[in-house]
């Protein structure tokens, strides 16, 4: 009955002369429920639609599309006032001339197809003067000659099966709505362009973009619901943009960038709700984003082992992992709140020519091989702060606080542990370290150096491990490191190590602003063994040697301070101590490796200055000799000096 109506059409048609279009017909379905396309009775008219016609379905109706050869030129559905028409398709072809128009002047229409083969010569547009317009594809083939059209805020396009092929213009949808894998993505060409994209939403979803745009003008949720997966594949030239992203909105994202670019104007949040987990992999390509949240409320975590990464903010949360595999010098706000940073053995610069580069460690750990908080160089210099109130930072080498001649570097620590092969408190720049918390652990394995422009603050009680570590100090004004006078170092690095203590002090100068030290402990977990040294003129040699002034002291069971050659003064009268740990001769835990046989050090208190200082005597057999006139030493006691063995 299809092919007679076609071929009386147009031999009518040829009798008047006219072309076949000229008696297009406008089809209204007249059924109220659902019914057959095929079915011309469903029509009014009584005919089927042929390519030359509208068809029209507004009165609520439902028509089924399940042969081939169904045509119309254009098709309307719930394009009247306040009317709705639907379309499902579950098997069959149906080609539309021209365009579809789903949703109109405050209807609602809608095509679902489960099946069959869909093919618009024109464009789908939808949701148009106020309308609602959805398209749902859950099996078949929806081939698009023109582009999907978002002509209104209610549009939606649902893809949870079969394949979408737009051939030559774009998708522009409010909604779109992708849970199904394969069934559709992005090539050279091709643009998307939606209010929101929820990939996963009720189900598994996936999105492959090689090339062409992808602009989300509000979101991008990849796993939308709880039980749902979410995945995007961005690679070759693809562009993608949006206002936000949720890898793991409610569910589970996975994000792989091998290529292309990602902007995020403002945040990308890797599990987002509790529940959910998102991951980020960027191996290639670039991606901007203005703040990057690592596990908001779920499980979050970014890999990031190649291409280019922008972004003003990183928050790694409780449960959010942050992996780095190569050197990364950052002008943003790391903030790590109970996740882990782990950046291997590469380096982490936190760097800016302006100030506002941060480093925020409150909970979680940050590892890396080396740590700049301050890089530049001489034409474009670098400032950075990094501030510690919990959680564990580890520094298999170097933290340098202020690189360059230029740049500046602050450390901030209340809480937490720091352990460090070295730390440079002012490398060539300027660097200064502030513990402004007694709980703070600080662990040094290699250096601890206060370089010529350090700044060291330190609240009472605060501490330093020494584990195998030498004292550098090259700063010329005590005052700039006024810590050191609240300041414990503890030397624990074991019996084969001999750690070089570099003192500053000037001879006789007191212990205000005078480089004291708050207190020199040897033994801790391990014993220690310190050597004292000089090489260094922190301006206070006065023609002879710098010394060393010490609060407290003390020095463990099977452990070592070798004076070499210089005096100390320790606050207080601890002559009886130090002359126990001296032991008698010049082989105790406190000797002078410099002197000569027969001669040995004695303690003896200062009370005009309320401290005790060294002297050097000679040992009682020697003295005996001097008595029978055998030595010809001096009877008056001698301070220390150095080299004053000879």
């Amino acid at each position: 009955m299809r092919s007679q109506t076609c071929i009386t059409t147009v031999a009518l048609a040829a009798m008047l002369g006219l072309p076949a279009s000229a008696l297009a017909v406008d089809l209204v379905w007249n059924t109220g429920g659902v019914g057959n396309w095929s079915f011309p009775t469903n029509w009014k008219p009584i005919q089927e639609p042929t390519s030359s016609d509208d068809a029209y379905i507004d009165n609520g109706g439902t028509a089924q599309i399940t042969l081939d050869n169904e045509y119309c030129a254009n098709l309307y559905l719930g394009t009247a006032l306040f009317r709705n028409g639907s379309v499902h398709m579950t098997s069959g072809v149906l080609r539309t001339m021209y365009d579809e128009h789903i949703g109109n002047q405050m209807g609602i229409g809608t095509f679902t197809q489960d099946g069959g083969q869909h093919i618009v010569n024109g464009d789908i547009k939808l949701a148009a003067s106020g309308g609602t317009g959805k398209y749902v594809i859950s099996g078949g083939s929806l081939q698009v000659g023109g582009s999907i059209v978002r002509a209104g805020s209610n549009s939606s396009l649902t893809i949870k099966g079969g394949t979408l092929d737009v051939q030559s213009g774009s998708i522009s949808v409010e909604h779109l709505y992708l849970d199904a894998v394969g069934a559709f993505g992005l090539e050279t060409g091709d643009q998307l362009s939606t209010a929101n994209q929820r990939i996963g939403d009720n189900g598994a979803g996936s999105l492959t973009h090689t090339g062409g745009t992808n602009t989300a003008s509000n979101a991008l949720f990849l796993g939308y619901g709880a039980t749902c997966q979410g995945t995007y594949q961005l690679s070759g030239a693809g562009q993608l943009s949006a206002n936000y992203e949720h890898v793991g909105y409610a569910g589970t994202g996975i994000f792989t960038q091998t290529g292309g670019t990602n902007t995020v104007s403002n945040e990308l949040y890797l599990g987002f709700a509790p529940g959910s987990s998102g991951t980020y992999s960027l191996s290639n390509g670039i991606l901007s984003a203005d703040r990057i949240i690592v596990a908001e409320g779920g499980t979050g975590e970014l890999n990031w082992t190649g291409g280019t990464l922008n972004t003003n903010t990183i928050d790694v949360k409780i449960n959010g992992t942050m992996t780095v595999e190569q050197n990364w010098m950052y002008d943003g706000a790391l903030n790590i709140a109970g996740g882990s940073v782990s950046l291997g053995t590469n380096k982490l610069g936190i760097t800016k020519s302006t100030p506002g580069a941060a480093a925020n460690l409150s909970a979680g750990e940050l590892s890396a091989g080396h740590e700049y908080v301050g890089y530049g160089n001489l034409i474009a210099p670098g400032e950075g702060t990094f501030t510690q109130t919990g959680g564990t930072n580890t520094v298999a080498g170097g933290l340098i606080l202020g690189y360059s001649a230029q740049d500046k570097g602050t450390y901030q620590m209340s809480e937490g542990t720091l352990s460090a092969g070295m730390i440079y408190v002012g490398y060539s720049g300027s660097g200064t370290l502030d513990i402004n918390g007694a709980a703070s652990e600080i662990i040094v394995s290699n250096l601890l150096s206060f370089g010529d422009n350090s700044t060291f603050t330190a609240v009472p009680g605060s501490t330093i491990h020494m584990t195998g570590c030498d004292f550098e100090i090259l700063n010329t004004d005590p005052a700039d490191v006024a810590g050191l006078g609240n300041l414990t170092l503890i030397f624990e690095g074991g019996a084969g190590d001999t750690d070089l203590f570099e003192v500053a002090g000037a001879i006789d100068g007191g212990f205000a602003l005078n480089f004291a030290l708050g207190s020199l402990t040897l033994g801790g977990d391990d014993v220690g063994i310190v050597q004292l040294i000089d090489s260094i003129d922190n301006g206070h040699r006065g023609g002879s040697f710098e010394v060393p002034f010490f609060h407290g002291l003390l020095i463990g069971d099977g452990s070592i301070l070798d004076v070499n050659g210089l005096n100390l003064y320790v606050e207080g009268d601890v002559a009886n101590q130090l002359d126990d740990w001296i032991g008698g001769g010049n082989t105790g835990r406190l000797y002078d490796s410099t002197l000569s046989p027969g001669l040995y050090l004695d303690a003896v208190f200062d009370q005009a200055n309320n401290w005790t200082t060294l002297t050097v005597v000679p040992e009682p057999a020697a003295l005996a000799l001097l008595a029978a006139g055998g030595l010809g030493l001096p009877r008056r006691r001698r301070r220390l000096i150095k080299g004053g063995n000879a």
